[in-house]
C-alpha cells in the first residue's frame, strides 16, 4: 500500500526514499488538506503560566480501587477459597499483585493494565479482576517481553508487541495469532499500533544507537513490509554510556478517527489517515514549539561519553506526552533525564477553540504539578492516560500514596489539594480509610466536560 507524504517544513522531514519499497517523499510548502496548529510549548512554559482547578475542565471524578488477587503458586494453603479458571484466587488478606503499572487502556467496560511482564484485564466499573492476557514464556502464544501493547476496542483484540513478534489475543484471553517482525534493522525498543482501518500495523523504530536505517514501518497481517521510512537523524553512539532510559514520549496517539505519530525527539506530530484512494496519507498536524527544550543529537544520553554530563543536561530538555480531547489537549512533560531528585515536571494545556497554550502552575508549596482537585479534595490530578473515546482521563496511585493524599498524612506529603465541598471530601475520606497500604493501586478517572 502506498503512502503519500505531505511535509510542510523542511526541518521536520523525517522520512525519505532509500529502498525499492520506499516511495519518493514529495515536499511541498502548501497543503490544502493539512491545518497545522502551533502549540508554542516553550513560550507557555517560560512565560504563560496560571493556576487551574480541576472543576474547570472536569464534570466529575470516579475512583476505582483495584480488587486484590494473588497467584495460586505463591501460596501453600488455599483453604475454602474459590479458584478461578486462570489460577487466580481472591485474597482474604491484603496482598496485592499489581505492584507496578506501566500503561493502561480502557473504555466504559474494560480496563487493561500492563506492567513489564503482565497484562491484566479488570472490570472498569467494579475493579474486579477478570483475567490475564497471555503470559511470559517461550511456548506457543507466550511472549518473552512486553515492549508495548494496544487495545482494539472495535474488534475486541489486544495486540502485544514483544521482542520479535506482535501477539494478538481476544478479550477472553485466547491467543489468536502472532506476527513475526520483519528483518528491518530494529535498534533498541520498538512501539507498534494496529491500524484498525486496514488490518495493518504501524511500527515506530527506535534510534537508540544513532544508526537505525528506518524510523517507521507499515506491515501487514503476515509481517510483510509494505513501506519503510528511512532515518535521517544519525549521531555518534558512545559505548561508555547507557541506552536512552530518560524518554517519556508516546509514539502513537488516537483521537476519534485520527491516528497521530510522534517520532522521538521530534517537534512535529503527524496525522496518519486513509485518503479516498485507500492509501495511507501522512501529514504534519501539530508543531510543539519546544525549541530550546528539544534535545539536540549531540546532547542525547547515548552520545555523551562522560556520565557527569548527564546530570548537567537533566533539566535542560523535556519529553512530552499528549492526550487529545474535544476542547483541550493535555500535555504532561518531564525532564529528558529522569534520575535523582529535583527533576523538571509539569503540565501544559492547549485550548483547541482559542488556539492558546498555557503552563499549569503547581498548586501547593511542595510544587506537585497538575490540577488542584477542588471537586472532592482528592489527589492533585496529573493525567497519564485517556479513554478510547477521548472523554475520560486517568491517573493511578499506589494505595499508600492515595491514602496519604486524601488523609493528609504528613509522613508522605503526597499531593494534597483543597476543596470547599466538605460532603464530597468526607465521602472520599471514608473510602480511603478502608484501603490498606499494601492493597492494589487506585485508578482516578476524570470525566471531562
Amino acid at each position: 500500500m502506498k503512502l503519500t507524504i505531505l511535509l510542510i517544513f523542511l526541518f521536520t522531514i523525517l522520512f525519505g526514499c532509500r529502498q525499492s519499497n520506499q516511495k519518493e517523499v514529495h515536499i511541498t510548502s502548501k497543503s490544502k488538506k493539512a491545518t497545522i496548529t502551533h502549540l508554542k510549548l516553550e513560550q507557555a512554559i517560560k512565560n504563560k503560566t496560571k493556576y487551574l482547578n480541576l472543576s474547570k475542565v472536569a464534570k466529575n471524578i470516579e475512583y476505582l480501587p483495584l480488587k486484590n488477587f494473588i497467584k495460586l503458586g505463591s501460596i501453600k494453603t488455599i483453604g475454602n477459597k474459590k479458584v478461578t479458571k486462570d489460577g487466580i484466587t481472591q485474597c482474604s488478606k491484603h496482598d496485592a499483585l499489581v505492584s507496578y503499572i506501566r500503561k493502561i487502556e480502557f473504555n466504559e467496560t474494560f480496563l487493561f493494565i500492563s506492567s513489564v511482564e503482565h497484562i491484566w484485564l479488570f472490570d472498569k466499573q467494579t475493579g474486579e479482576y477478570i483475567r490475564q492476557i497471555g503470559k511470559i514464556g517461550r511456548g506457543p502464544g507466550e511472549y518473552r517481553h512486553i515492549l508495548d501493547f494496544n487495545v482494539d476496542f472495535v474488534n475486541n483484540l489486544v495486540h502485544v508487541h514483544g521482542e520479535k513478534k506482535i501477539y494478538t489475543f481476544n478479550f477472553e484471553g485466547k491467543f489468536i495469532k502472532s506476527i513475526r517482525l520483519p528483518r528491518i534493522k530494529f535498534s533498541g525498543l520498538n512501539y507498534s499500533i494496529a491500524l484498525e482501518k486496514s488490518d495493518e500495523f504501524a511500527i515506530s523504530i527506535e534510534n537508540d544507537y544513532g544508526n537505525s536505517i528506518n524510523r517507521l514501518a507499515i506491515i501487514d497481517q503476515h509481517g510483510t513490509v509494505k513501506d519503510t521510512f528511512p532515518n535521517h537523524s544519525f549521531f555518534p553512539f558512545s559505548k561508555h554510556t547507557f541506552i536512552e532510559y530518560g524518554k517519556a514520549d508516546f509514539r502513537f496517539y488516537k483521537y476519534n478517527n485520527y491516528l497521530f505519530f510522534k517520532e522521538q525527539h521530534s517537534d512535529t506530530i503527524f496525522n496518519l489517515n486513509l485518503n479516498k484512494n485507500n492509501d495511507w496519507e501522512i501529514t504534519p498536524r501539530y508543531v510543539l514549539g519546544l525549541n530550546s527544550f528539544l534535545v539536540p543529537p549531540e546532547k542525547r544520553i547515548q552520545a555523551l561519553k562522560d556520565h557527569k554530563k548527564i546530570e548537567e543536561i537533566k533539566n535542560s530538555f523535556i519529553s512530552v506526552k499528549l492526550f487529545f480531547s474535544d476542547s483541550l489537549i493535555f500535555i504532561p512533560y518531564e525532564s529528558y533525564v529522569r534520575q535523582g531528585n529535583n527533576i523538571l515536571i509539569g503540565l501544559c494545556l492547549h485550548d483547541v477553540k482559542k488556539n492558546e497554550t498555557w503552563n499549569v502552575l503547581p498548586y501547593n508549596a511542595l510544587k506537585h504539578p497538575g490540577l488542584n482537585n477542588d471537586i472532592d479534595g482528592g489527589p492533585i490530578f496529573y493525567p497519564k492516560s485517556i479513554s478510547n473515546n477521548n472523554k475520560v482521563l486517568a491517573e493511578w496511585f499506589d494505595a499508600y500514596q492515595f491514602k496519604s493524599a486524601v488523609l493528609n498524612d504528613k509522613k508522605f506529603n503526597f499531593r494534597e489539594s483543597k476543596t470547599d465541598n466538605r460532603q464530597a471530601y468526607e465521602s472520599l475520606r471514608n473510602m480511603a480509610e478502608k484501603i490498606h497500604d499494601n492493597d492494589n493501586p487506585v485508578i482516578m478517572f476524570v470525566n471531562l466536560k
